[in-house]
């Protein structure tokens, strides 16, 4: 047999095999806000062109099933409506972040246990709790190789997300620990994805194709495909050949306290207010500062200066973007948008409006600096240079949208509402309300019955 029981990784399948229930209210509202704020980005992406050219070819490839693709009246096998769906949800960069995985973990996990929760006799409760155990996993496993593995050049959403995922999607199907292990081996050998595709049409496809590996990894290891126990801390695991963490310790952090410090309580996802790059957020929470708190606009500034670490300043490739795939991973363009219209909307991302005059006139005015090698959490400081000679500087050092700072039920709903217009499906509102207290959902099918 080619599954000991002694790893670490066996240990966190049968600690998810348990079947643990969300540890609190909190947990339970923080997944509940999580799968509702990935569904909307869904919604939002099922309108872009990346999303249509990835529908086309599932359904080349896949044929037809039984689960929704939203934004159609399609429908897929499971693991193809969750690739599609999944490219959908991260498809505009409005989409969750999961620090201790360094996943973007609603865009992969909603798509998946949506796509199972629609075949399998499941409510919404059950969907809550996979969510839960899935966004640990992506916690755990991201311990053993994080920061080095991002910092390579890996995109963690594809790689640690597609391995947790498989796990959450074998424990929703019923799997046992043996299975769950076997599914999150396969995941490892199914995990890809790098950051040198951030500004192209590949980028999103990292979390549909997640999703999609991880129903189909699921599927397997139900059907008896085993794999290697230890596929992050073996000889050739994932932490040997994905730049992992070098220090020692790696079986430590996956299993520290399993069943009692979990990531949705103590750590939290970060949700967007803004639809760009998450590396953007610092440093546009301090632009809103100084909009806010000393009149900063457009017609005023001399100059913008962020200071960003260096995860963030690589992440922000496009100073001068000329398309909205570039806008997207952009600090000067969305802070200039906040600064002209006192927000960030879909709409602002267009190659039309990043191709506007005045647009293009004013790009060189906000730049970005790097500071030091410091984490992605590090302080940011933006600094304004007025037409008047004034010089105002503000510090950013945590994000609205973070735990710490979470989205209003106000913010949530604006941002919906702009998810639901720009798709053109301000006629689903009412079953997107659904989804807001999934705990009363006794059977998960009969949302996607009656969308």
């Amino acid at each position: 047999m080619t599954n000991g029981q002694g790893s670490a990784e066996f240990k966190l399948s049968q600690w998810a095999a348990s079947r643990p229930v969300a540890p609190s209210d909190v947990a339970v509202d923080r997944a509940n806000d999580a799968l509702f704020d990935g569904l909307i980005c869904m919604i939002a992406g099922s309108a872009d062109e990346t999303v249509r050219i990835v529908f086309e070819g599932a359904q080349k490839t896949h044929g037809t099933g039984s689960c929704k693709v939203i934004g159609t009246d399609m429908k897929l096998p499971p693991a193809s409506a969750a690739l599609v769906n999944g490219t959908a949800a991260h498809a505009l960069e409005f989409d969750d972040n999961f620090l201790p995985g360094m996943t973007h973990a609603s865009a992969i996990l909603a798509p998946a246990l949506f796509a199972l929760g629609q075949i399998m006799p499941v409510s919404g409760q059950d969907i809550l709790n996979a969510y839960i155990v899935g966004l640990e996993l992506h916690a755990r496993i991201g311990a053993a190789v994080n920061p080095n593995h991002y910092a390579s050049g890996w995109h963690a959403t594809s790689t640690v997300g597609t391995i947790g995922t498989a796990g959450a999607c074998a424990m929703l199907m019923g799997l046992d620990a043996r299975q769950i292990n076997n599914a999150m081996s396969l995941g490892f050998s199914l995990a890809s994805g790098t950051r040198l595709q951030f500004g192209t049409k590949a980028k999103p496809t990292h979390a549909g194709f997640g999703a999609h590996n991880a129903v189909l990894a699921a599927f397997m290891a139900q059907s008896g495909l085993d794999g290697q126990s230890a596929f992050v801390t073996g000889q050739w695991g994932f932490r040997d050949l994905y730049q992992g963490n070098p220090v020692p310790g790696a079986e430590h952090r996956m299993l520290d306290d399993i069943g009692e410090r979990w990531a949705i309580v103590e750590d939290g996802l970060f949700t967007k207010r803004f639809p760009c790059c998450a590396s953007a957020h610092f440093s546009l929470d301090g632009v809103e500062m100084l909009r806010r708190d000393h009149g900063l606009r457009l017609r005023n500034l001399k100059s913008l200066t962020a200071y960003l670490p260096n995860p963030q300043f690589q992440n922000l490739r496009f100073d001068a973007p000329t398309k909205a795939s570039e806008a997207r991973f952009s600090m000067s363009y969305p802070a200039l948008r906040l600064l002209q219209n006192g927000k960030v909307s879909l709409r602002d991302f267009t190659d039309e409006a990043v191709a506007e005059p005045l647009v293009q006139a004013s790009l060189h005015k906000i730049k970005r600096s790097q500071t030091s090698p410091a984490p992605v959490t590090a302080p940011v400081v933006v600094e304004a240079e007025f037409t008047d000679g004034r010089t105002v500087e503000v510090t950013v050092s945590s994000l609205v949208g973070s735990p710490a700072k979470p989205l209003s039920p106000g913010q949530l709903h604006t941002k919906a509402r702009d998810c639901l217009s720009w798709a053109g499906m301000g006629d689903k509102k009412e079953w997107v309300d659904q989804f807001r207290n999934l705990v009363r959902v006794g059977r998960f099918a009969d949302l996607f019955a009656r969308y």
